[in-house]
């Protein structure tokens, strides 16, 4: 059974471990600024279980404090599942007043590439693309890595 959680606010931790409010973060206008939010938010702890992490980011790069995550995946992508998550992105991205959506998938396991996260790196794409909504390449997080999906390098 696929659980979804939407998490009222998204806290980062430090390198101390201190807590960090996204309105007291930078904006993400780079690749690297993203990646590195991607880090602080995920941490080095790993998961148990397959999950997307979906954030939101105005037009200026400032995250939202909301974040959504959906649990309990299936090894391979679910379409239907994947357009109806990019209706709930246009909706928060509109209430944002435009912007961009990053997506992470989390998973058990080590950090190399996998078969299963290229198809959800591709799924994610397709799904983007047909909902028209400006979506950043997948990152995948593991445990003590993350890492982005970018489909012309898989």
């Amino acid at each position: 059974r696929r659980g979804w959680a939407a998490i009222g606010h998204a806290l980062t931790m430090t390198a101390e471990h201190q807590i960090v409010p996204p309105d007291e973060m930078g904006p993400v206008h780079t690749d690297d600024d993203l990646l590195e939010r991607w880090q602080l938010l995920m941490g080095p702890w790993g998961f148990d279980l397959r999950q997307l992490w979906i954030l939101w980011f105005d037009q200026l790069g400032h995250m939202s404090p909301g974040l959504l995550k959906i649990e309990e995946l299936d090894l391979d992508p679910d379409p239907e599942l994947l357009d109806r998550l990019m209706v709930i992105c246009e909706d928060q991205r509109a209430q944002l007043g435009g912007g961009w959506v990053a997506i992470a998938l989390g998973r058990p396991g080590p950090g190399l590439i996998s078969g299963g996260d290229r198809a959800w790196a591709a799924a994610v794409d397709a799904a983007s693309r047909r909902a028209e909504l400006d979506v950043r390449p997948l990152y995948l997080a593991t445990t003590g890595r993350v890492r982005p999906l970018v489909l012309d390098e898989l």
